[in-house]
């Protein structure tokens, strides 16, 4: 009897050691696995810091990017903008010409107006030597000069007076009867007087008697 009781004593006390053994080896376990798990926490931080580094060195790249990119499409509207710059100035050069123009037509208009076939007259057909005359013109080109030359017959001899037409195309210049243009003696009789432009467009002409000088006495 007693030693059916040591057996079953032995029996008790191999049955908690393997208890024992169980409750070690799960308790190993037990901290395998949260060492495991702490592992697995630890690299998550590393690998979302590392997929972020990228993101940070993706984003100044790109800021550099459009940066370039603005600075490029500055520099070809800087261009553009001067060409434009210069086409305005072009543009407003040519509307000052256009501007100018009509002005100059206009007086060209006008000096056309003022001018006709070109004519003189006389206050007398008659006049005598050594007296002066008033030669009137009308038709000529405005605010332009014309030569007067007068001589005997159907001949003038070089000038003798100049006139200056006003803005109606007229004149009335004084002619002296002392002398041809040439400085040669006044031939009574008929006479010619021209009066022509400067540079020859426009000429008119009349005929006048003149009759001798009146004698003077002797004293």
């Amino acid at each position: 009897m007693q030693l059916n009781n040591q057996k079953f004593a032995g029996v008790r006390a191999g049955l908690r050691f393997q208890s024992l053994t169980v409750a070690v080896v799960f308790l190993g376990l037990s901290l395998l696995v949260s060492a495991c798990g702490d592992n697995t926490a630890t690299t998550a931080p590393t690998t979302a810091a590392s997929t972020t580094t990228p993101a940070s060195t993706t984003a100044p790249a790109t800021t550099a990017a459009a940066t370039t990119a603005a600075m490029t499409t500055a520099a070809v509207t800087t261009p553009a903008a001067a060409t434009t710059g210069t086409a305005t100035t072009a543009a407003m050069t040519t509307a000052s010409a256009t501007t100018t123009a009509p002005t100059a037509s206009g007086t060209t208009a006008a000096a056309v107006a003022s001018t006709g076939p070109a004519k003189l007259s006389l206050d007398n057909p008659t006049a005598q030597a050594g007296t002066t005359i008033q030669v009137k013109g009308e038709g000529y080109p405005a605010n332009s000069w014309v030569t007067i030359e007068f001589g005997p017959g159907t001949t003038t001899r070089q000038v003798a007076s100049l006139a200056l037409v006003d803005s109606t195309g007229k004149f009335n210049s004084p002619l002296i009867l002392r002398a041809y243009g040439d400085g040669s003696d006044i031939e009574p009789g008929a006479n010619l007087i021209k009066a022509t432009t400067q540079d020859g467009s426009v000429t008119a002409n009349i005929t006048f008697n003149i009759t001798p000088a009146t004698a003077t006495p002797d004293s």
